[in-house]
């Protein structure tokens, strides 16, 4: 996958019972990727429970990615794209293999 957008934006200890409100707003509002960082708690349930209602040519990631465990988990959620503040080769390897893409 290759992920050719000009801004991302970050959302960062989101409360569940917003998000998917926020989410909506914000690709309407013209974004076309969102991320939400995996330190946000519930993260994982919220891109699961969204990333059906994302709308075409837009893009629901995760970030703060830190090791190969969180990055398993996010592609478990149905993140399509991952975020990552380090170089882990285990993290840009296993992205690799499932066609995911990483900025790391």
């Amino acid at each position: 996958m290759d992920l050719k957008v000009p801004v991302i934006g970050i959302l960062r200890g989101i409360e569940a019972e917003i998000f998917s409100l926020l989410m909506q707003a914000s690709f309407a509002a013209g974004l076309q990727a969102i991320e939400i960082t995996m330190n946000t708690h519930g993260a994982e349930e919220m891109v699961a429970a969204n990333r059906d209602s994302v709308p075409e040519g837009s893009y629901l990631g995760m970030g703060t990615i830190r090791n190969l465990a969180e990055a398993k988990r996010a592609c478990e959620a149905g993140a399509m794209f991952l975020v990552t503040p380090n170089v882990d080769v285990d993290v840009i390897r296993f992205a690799r293999s499932r066609d995911v893409f990483l900025i790391a």
